[in-house]
């Protein structure tokens, strides 16, 4: 019977460390752009709240509303990193206002940046509304 129980502890704790190490992936961005150098050195900017590495990552891409995983594009993954950490908040502006449509959608639910935004500051909705969000749609 203890060992039941031990072995049930130990699976316990394999499963929290596998959530721990996912959840550290989707913060860093390596989860929904680790296979796209080139989208994962903004998503990582977007996370160090690194305004330069923003703006020269993002003017090296010439799509940045390519998706990643499930569809996310950068700039909705900005509004979430922005919902998990208030303190990035220029992050939002500068992808928004980096060519990108804050209405655009892939189909996927992970693109429509600004109906995520709508759950964020009030900064980053009005970046993304100043950006051309259009006000019906949030």
């Amino acid at each position: 019977m203890v060992w039941f129980f031990v072995a049930f502890y130990m699976s316990m704790e394999r499963g929290e460390e596998h959530r721990r190490q996912v959840d550290a992936e989707q913060r860093s961005g390596k989860w929904d752009f680790g296979d796209q150098p080139a989208l994962f050195a903004v998503a990582h900017a977007i996370v160090k709240n690194d305004q330069d590495a923003i703006r020269a990552a993002a003017k090296a891409l010439p799509n940045l509303q390519a998706p990643g995983r499930d569809g996310t594009t950068l700039l909705y993954f900005c509004c979430n990193a922005k919902l998990a950490a208030p303190g990035i908040s220029r992050s939002g502006q500068n992808i928004a206002f980096a060519r990108r449509d804050p209405n655009y959608t892939n189909g996927h639910r992970n693109s429509f940046a600004l109906a995520n935004a709508v759950h964020g500051s009030a900064l980053l909705l009005r970046y993304m509304l100043e950006a051309g969000g259009d006000r019906e749609c949030s």
